[in-house]
């Protein structure tokens, strides 16, 4: 399996680090995982992201802060006044003064710097804020694959195993073993019956957690059912 991004690398971290009996399994039946999800994956999380970052407060901040630097920079607009002085030889005489702000002592410069910093430092919290969402998505991915992958194990050790118990009581009933041998069988399949429903409890855990992302998001989240069968493709 190659690795080609960090949501791959931590997804396999998480994937090998499964418990040794469940690990010694991985093997059974692995032509049934799906294709890789990456794409998909991929695309989601853009539709979060941009989700996230249209209704945040910093997003508002930063608007308002590039408002306040156009301003800041736009040059000063001239005035004009215009003022009746009196009459003279039977008409009226009006003065016409034209005035332009002066940036005095570079207070203008100076604004526009702190304007300036103060958007840097949006975009810098954003760059943050970006980059935890990032961090919180690609962990949830990793949860629910792992969790899948490992009620996936968890299934096809069951089914093994009853297939097993079934073929032990066959060969019971014709005399070729002993019933001692038959109920330690039958041991194993609840055990691992008890296990399978702990895996399908902790695989709708991690699908409900991953979905609770997109909570508050007003975009086409996929079902529980349907993030419960992303698969890995076999190592």
């Amino acid at each position: 399996m190659k690795i080609s991004n960090p949501l791959t690398l931590l997804i396999s971290l998480l994937i090998y680090t499964t418990p040794q009996s469940v690990q010694a399994q991985q093997s059974v039946d692995s032509s049934s995982l799906s294709a890789p999800l990456e794409p998909k994956l991929e695309q989601l999380k853009a539709q979060l992201w941009s989700a996230q970052a249209n209704s945040s407060v910093w997003q508002q901040r930063q608007d308002l802060t590039q408002t306040r630097l156009r301003q800041a920079i736009a040059p000063y607009n001239p005035s004009v006044d215009i003022a009746a002085t009196g009459w003279r030889s039977g008409q009226r005489e009006q003065t016409f003064a034209l005035s332009q702000p002066v940036d005095v002592w570079g207070q203008r410069k100076a604004q526009q710097q702190v304007l300036s910093q103060q958007l840097d430092a949006e975009r810098l919290r954003q760059s943050r804020y970006q980059a935890e969402f990032e961090v919180l998505f690609n962990a949830h991915v990793a949860l629910v694959l792992n969790a899948n992958r490992t009620a996936h194990i968890a299934q096809q050790q069951l089914q093994l195993q009853e297939e097993a118990l079934v073929a032990a009581q066959q060969r019971f009933t014709a005399g070729a073993i002993a019933q001692v041998e038959v109920q330690r069988i039958a041991l194993q399949v609840t055990r691992l019956q008890n296990q399978h429903q702990q895996t399908l409890w902790q695989q709708e855990q991690a699908a409900q957690q991953f979905l609770s992302i997109g909570s508050a998001a007003n975009i086409n989240m996929p079902t529980s059912a349907q993030v419960m069968q992303w698969r890995l493709d076999p190592p």
